[in-house]
């Protein structure tokens, strides 16, 4: 992701130049510029939400199988013959 985001602002920080020295086309970079970076910051946040979902998934099932296996120890003791 590291590598992802440097290319992303290397692209940007060329679109700035390119729009800086007055290339013809600037209106186009500039606007395709903020589009990829508003695109790339839409998807690192939602990668950033799915990760936190994930981490909290698996905290969740652990503690849910720590539940589960002390309620079996529970029931297991209440019921010895």
């Amino acid at each position: 992701m590291q590598n992802v985001c440097a290319n992303i602002s290397h692209i940007t920080t060329v679109a700035q130049r390119l729009c800086d020295t007055g290339h013809y086309a600037a209106p186009s970079i500039r606007l395709q510029a903020s589009k990829l970076d508003r695109d790339w910051q839409t998807f690192a946040a939602a990668l950033e939400e799915r990760s936190t979902i994930l981490t909290l998934s698996v905290v969740f099932h652990k503690k849910a199988n720590e539940v589960s296996t002390a309620a079996s120890f529970c029931y297991c003791v209440v019921h010895i013959d």
